[in-house]
């Protein structure tokens, strides 16, 4: 009967674990949730609450493959919001923590463009 029991349990733990597209829950992986959820919020332009996403991945999961495209997700969305300077700084942050990421060109593109857009605005 307890094997019959945590089966069950086993089952259903691992049935929460993926539950549609829109409604997706990783409890394994809480990062990959998290990454879709901001993700979702940045295609309907709900940027803070992308910010809020992004900057948990960041914060409480720095070492997660999905780390490094949380923080360009996260500087892309202020600079979508119009706040240069702060993503510039998070580009730049990009730069330090991933200096031969797969993105750091496209990163550094970024960051002088940036600079020059804060630059004319002086």
């Amino acid at each position: 009967m307890r094997i019959f029991v945590f089966i069950l349990c086993l089952i259903t733990f691992l049935g929460c674990a993926y539950e549609g597209s829109k409604g997706r829950i990783d409890i394994i992986n809480p990062t990959v949730n998290l990454y879709n959820q901001g993700m979702d919020y940045y295609i309907a332009r709900n940027y803070d609450m992308a910010i809020r996403s992004f900057r948990d991945i960041v914060e409480y999961y720095p070492d997660n493959p999905l780390a490094d495209k949380a923080l360009i997700m996260l500087a892309t969305c202020y600079e979508e919001m119009g706040n240069y300077r702060d993503a510039l700084g998070y580009y730049r942050l990009y730069v330090v923590k991933y200096p031969n990421g797969k993105d750091i060109d496209t990163v550094k593109r970024k960051i002088d463009r940036l600079q020059r857009l804060l630059d004319i605005e002086k």
